[in-house]
């Protein structure tokens, strides 16, 4: 008889394996999710007949003990080997728009050889998805991968396990949380029309931004209601502004601005000339307009700025522990470099390029405290 001889990994996944395969009471062929789609309710694990919540979150806790004294080469190794034998691919539940997200799960899946399905919408669906799977039962991601302000309550409904990766080290700091793993940010700035305002005549502060030349020329967008947020704490904690000062300064803000929302319908009005500032701009959208030949800046930008941190965390229920740390690892190790070619501002350290700029990300527990209060004062302030 030939032997067989596996690896401790190999035979944890056998374990794991076996445990679902007695939990349903035998194995069970499920329908073929289609990549780059939502997984449809055959997916999810209840749809099976397993138990997620025993099989693996315990799954990927065991799976990160083994992985523990592996060089990256030899853990990389092994979780593509462990991925394939799971299935070979990985639910992503993802707000990062369909053309970025397309091209990051083609790049993992060249590197790794593992698919990763996504269903996408905007962050707060994706959060409320995944929150309401949860109480049902029916979770089927493996991946959350969206701002880490809408992790908090998915963390704290206990639908998140722990991840610890070697690849955190090489992040910047602020980047590592226990149940999450920050990996891009979006950069609020100030952005201008180089045909309407001259060189130097850009704001210099956000001082700047209530000083009346600006009436009429001015456009913001009414759902930035981090970003007000933050300028008010840069306000009062830097610049000393009493409440007083600060509700004159927005007042004096606002008398001269127009409102329009969305930041991409911002950006082509501010393109076209209509507006010659637009006062809370994403730099990356910024950038990739100046490729594209439009009359647009941003920089030099003053600082602080503040930034909307996205990170991807792992779904306690998934059945696919491997594919899961496969790809947190990957999306901050060669994915950092797939995503600086999108234009996207990432977290590891070795590829910033603003070095000199005081980047201030916007903390999650703080603002999910305070989101529906500034939400509320933001739109009364705008009118929204």
């Amino acid at each position: 008889m030939r032997s067989i001889h596996l690896s401790p990994l190999q035979l944890l996944s056998a374990v794991v394996l076996l445990g679902m395969l007695a939990a349903c009471g035998g194995p069970e062929t499920a329908p073929e999710a289609t990549p780059g789609a939502a997984p449809g309710a055959a997916d999810t694990p209840a749809a099976t007949g397993a138990e997620p919540e025993a099989a693996a979150a315990g799954g990927v806790a065991d799976l990160l003990t083994a992985l523990e004294g592996l060089s990256v080469e030899e853990r990389r190794g092994e979780l593509i080997e462990l991925a394939v034998d799971q299935g070979g691919q990985v639910n992503v539940y993802t707000s990062m728009n369909d053309e970025i997200a397309g091209l990051v799960g083609e790049a993992f899946e060249a590197d790794t050889g593992v698919a990763m399905l996504t269903y996408r919408a905007p962050a707060e669906d994706v959060r409320t998805r995944i929150l309401q799977e949860g109480q049902a039962g029916r979770s089927a991601a493996d991946v959350a991968w969206i701002g880490d302000s809408r992790l908090v309550p998915i963390r704290d409904a206990d639908l998140l396990t722990p991840y610890t990766s070697p690849y955190q080290e090489d992040l910047v700091e602020g980047s590592v949380s226990e149940y999450w793993t920050l990996n891009h940010h979006n950069i609020y700035t100030v952005a201008w029309n180089t045909d309407m305002v001259a060189e130097g005549e850009q704001p210099q502060s956000y001082e700047d931004l209530a000083d009346p030349k600006w009436d009429g020329r001015m456009t913001m967008e009414p759902s930035d209601a981090d970003w007000y947020w933050s300028i008010n704490d840069y306000l009062r904690n830097d610049q000393g502004f009493s409440e007083e000062e600060i509700d004159q300064y927005w007042q004096d803000v606002i008398d001269g601005a127009e409102f329009n929302s969305g930041h991409t319908s911002s950006n082509q009005l501010l393109i076209a000339g209509r507006y010659g500032i637009f006062t809370s701009a994403f730099s990356r959208s910024i950038e990739l307009e100046k490729v594209d030949g439009a009359p647009v800046e941003w920089q030099p930008p003053f600082s602080p700025v503040f930034a909307t941190p996205e990170a991807a965390a792992i779904v306690a229920s998934t059945t696919k522990p491997a594919g899961s740390v496969l790809f947190m690892d990957w999306l901050i190790a060669e994915g950092q470099q797939v995503l600086t070619d999108l234009q996207v501002d990432v977290t590891r350290e070795d590829l910033q390029a603003l070095d000199d700029l005081e980047i201030r990300f916007i903390d999650p527990e703080e603002w999910n405290e305070v989101e529906a209060e500034m939400i509320a004062e933001y739109q009364a302030l705008t009118g929204g």
